[in-house]
């Protein structure tokens, strides 16, 4: 495991392949933006992870592929309540899947 700072004061603590890419399992920690802890793939969000928004309110997690949702996941509002879960095709929710609203389903 490596932990990493950048001048932004960003962090890094997790695996890297050899030309020092996030590769494996990592936590970021992106100053003024949020935290992702999960898989990463050549230096991209990629397999399973989840995504907290700079006031550490979770708004993502499920599968991720090239740096975006991917694949099934939950996404969440700015509060963390539950917005959306099921398919998600590069970035956007697609598919199968269901809406909420005040903790209820609405689509």
């Amino acid at each position: 495991m490596f932990e990493i700072t950048m001048k932004s004061g960003s962090k890094y603590y997790g695996e890297v392949n050899d030309k020092n890419e996030r590769e494996g399992y990592g936590r970021y920690e992106v100053v003024n933006a949020g935290t992702y802890d999960g898989y990463w793939k050549r230096g991209f969000k990629h397999g399973q992870g989840k995504f907290w928004n700079k006031n550490n309110q979770l708004q993502y997690e499920g599968e991720w592929e090239c740096g975006e949702p991917h694949g099934y996941g939950r996404a969440y509002n700015q509060w963390g309540e539950l917005k959306y879960e099921g398919e998600f095709v590069k970035g956007k929710a697609r598919g199968t899947g269901k809406y909420w609203s005040d903790y209820k389903h609405v689509r």
